[in-house]
C-alpha cells in the first residue's frame, strides 16, 4: 500500500472536521444562512399598484391605480407603501397616501391587515356615492415572490392588491389587481 502524501491528509483532515460539523450544526447554521423559509423576498423597489374594489351599490367594481415605492424593514418585517393615486382619466399621479406596517409574523409570508384609504373622485370613474369615498376591509398581505407582493380579502371576493415592478419609478406597467397564486 503506497502511503498518501501529507497535503492530502491535511485535506482529508479538514474535509472530515466540516463534514462533522455539518452534521453537528447543520449546514444553514455553519454557512450563517438562516431558514429560507421565514425570508420574506426582497420588496424594495417602484411598483404600479391596482386595488379592484366593490362599490356600495354591490354592482360597480372599480380599479384603482397607484404608483410608488416599497421599503421593507427586514429586521422588524415591516412592509411600508408610499404612494401616489394616479388619476382615473389620464393615469397623472394627483394624491399621496400611505399603507404602512404591514408586519409579517416570523415564519410567515403573509399577514392580516386593515387596508384603510381615502378614494378620492377624481381615481375612479364617475358617479362614486359618499359611501365609496373610503376603502375599509380586512385583507390578507402576501410577499408572493421577490418584487411581488398583493392582497386577498379576508372574506368575500373583493378587495384585491396587486402590484407589478417598476423598472424605473415612473415608468408604467399595466397593473394585476389579483394574487397570482
Amino acid at each position: 500500500m503506497r502511503a498518501m502524501p501529507r497535503a492530502w491528509m491535511s485535506t482529508a483532515r479538514t474535509a472530515l472536521a466540516l463534514a462533522a460539523a455539518l452534521g453537528a450544526t447543520g449546514c444553514q447554521t455553519f454557512i450563517g444562512l438562516e431558514d429560507a423559509e421565514g425570508h420574506l423576498p426582497r420588496l424594495d423597489g417602484s411598483y404600479l399598484i391596482a386595488i379592484e374594489r366593490l362599490r356600495a351599490n354591490g354592482m360597480t367594481r372599480d380599479i384603482l391605480r397607484l404608483r410608488g415605492t416599497a421599503r421593507l424593514d427586514v429586521d422588524a418585517r415591516s412592509l411600508d407603501l408610499s404612494l401616489s393615486l394616479l388619476r382615473f382619466d389620464d393615469g397623472t399621479p394627483f394624491t399621496e397616501t400611505a399603507i404602512t406596517d404591514i408586519t409579517f409574523d416570523d415564519d410567515r409570508l403573509d399577514t392580516e391587515f386593515m387596508l384603510n384609504m381615502a378614494v378620492p373622485d377624481a381615481a375612479v370613474a364617475p358617479g362614486q356615492d359618499a359611501a365609496d369615498q373610503t376603502l375599509t376591509a380586512a385583507v390578507v398581505f402576501i410577499a408572493e415572490d421577490d418584487y411581488s407582493f398583493c392582497a386577498r380579502p379576508l372574506t368575500g371576493e373583493l378587495p384585491t392588491v396587486g402590484s407589478v415592478l417598476l423598472a424605473t419609478p415612473g415608468g408604467t406597467a399595466t397593473p394585476d389587481a389579483n394574487c397570482d397564486l
